[in-house]
């Protein structure tokens, strides 16, 4: 997440995900990847927003209610975007 390539980033944003080991690094990163400068990196945490979401609604469903009061307009578009993929997601498995 610290390289300057916005490929590297973007993986990065996958890996938050799978290879974090606390829900505070994880916090800590997407918020960090949905404020990036580049608008693709952006859009791959909007993703991982989405899968935190489908790992463990109960923490992030109440964290993203608490980020969507105080947090940017980058973090608020990305939760956003997370309900919409999870909720199609949801609609899909039925």
């Amino acid at each position: 997440m610290k390289r300057p390539e916005y490929t590297a980033r973007n993986i990065g944003t996958h890996l938050i995900a799978s290879g974090c080991s606390t829900h505070k690094d994880v916090e800590s990163y997407t918020k960090k990847a949905a404020n990036d400068e580049d608008w693709i990196v952006r859009e791959y945490a909007a993703g991982t927003f989405g899968v935190l979401l489908e790992k463990d609604f109960p923490h992030f469903s109440k964290l993203y209610l608490k980020w969507v009061g105080d947090e940017s307009v980058n973090v608020k578009r990305a939760i956003a975007l997370a309900v919409k993929y999870e909720s199609k997601s949801a609609e899909s498995k039925k």
